[in-house]
């Protein structure tokens, strides 16, 4: 294919732009644009970026050229460093005023928060391989990680460790389900990558020790709609120990006096609720 002329990364023609193999149609004012807002996206000023990364994060995938991306990109990784840096500093003792450098209070806005994830959603969208690592690590939001389908799989399951959080762990077993769940248009694991998800969250679902991950895992396995995990799932009903102390309620509790001390499983709880979604998607 003969190049008539380069900009932005992309081969153009008269009122296309040729992005990879996808054709797409943009006319002078859109393409000036996104020439416009790519230049944004350098801007010292927080608000400039934010409106920015909005733009590209609001475009389909085969409108964000090669460039835009190897700037969200580094956008992203700069970003990241920043904000890591900043609640280093953050933690140690003393007032914010005397920790934080004031470049970089701006991480600490609602406008930040919003921004960044303009810039991962943009990232998702690009299925750009590159980023995959980076925003598994620190923006693991489902609906950007699914993006990249099967590639996606192992990265996610062997980013849940033991050694992690608890909050970290719970954001990373919630993105397993979404890959699991039958949907319209985006991605749904089959074959091995399915299974390897489901293994995941039997393991989550069972050793644990966070019964906050065991019962998200739960959900997910009874959102599935997989009949095979119906026996892992009776054996969770009956067997998981964790449980809270508190007082029955008349409304739940028909066979205790309202008022009395009851135990509550959580967990085992959550698991014969997914049997009932599971029995009911199997008749």
């Amino acid at each position: 294919m003969r190049k008539i002329w380069v900009k932005m990364g992309i081969v153009c023609f008269p009122s296309v732009i040729i992005f990879g193999r996808a054709q797409v149609k943009i006319d002078s004012e859109q393409e000036k644009k996104i020439e416009e807002y790519y230049s944004k996206l350098r801007s010292p000023n927080l608000m400039v970026r934010y409106w920015a990364a909005k733009y590209f994060s609001q475009l389909n995938a085969d409108e964000i050229s090669q460039r835009a991306i190897d700037e969200v990109l580094d956008l992203f990784m700069r970003e990241t460093e920043r904000d890591k840096k900043f609640y280093e500093l953050a933690r140690k003792p003393g007032r914010i005023e005397d920790k934080i450098p004031k470049e970089l209070f701006y991480l600490n806005s609602e406008e930040f928060a919003q921004y960044y994830g303009y810039l991962a959603k943009t990232l998702g969208k690009s299925r750009d391989e590159r980023a995959l690592p980076l925003l598994v690590e620190n923006y693991p939001d489902p609906r950007v990680i699914i993006n990249f389908g099967d590639l996606a799989v192992d990265p996610v399951i062997c980013a849940i460790r033991p050694s992690d959080n608890e909050s970290r762990r719970l954001n990373l077993v919630r993105i397993l389900p979404y890959m699991l769940e039958e949907k319209k248009e985006a991605y749904v694991a089959r074959g091995v990558y399915r299974s390897k998800i489901k293994q995941k969250l039997i393991e989550c679902a069972i050793s644990d020790n966070s019964s906050a991950v065991r019962t998200s895992a739960v959900k997910g396995l009874g959102n599935s709609g997989d009949q095979d995990l119906i026996p892992v799932l009776e054996k969770i009903a009956m067997g998981d120990p964790y449980h809270v102390e508190t007082k029955a309620v008349a409304s739940i509790d028909k066979d205790v006096a309202p008022g009395q001390p009851v135990s509550r499983y959580p967990v085992r709880l959550a698991a014969q609720d997914a049997l009932k979604r599971l029995r009911e998607k199997g008749k």
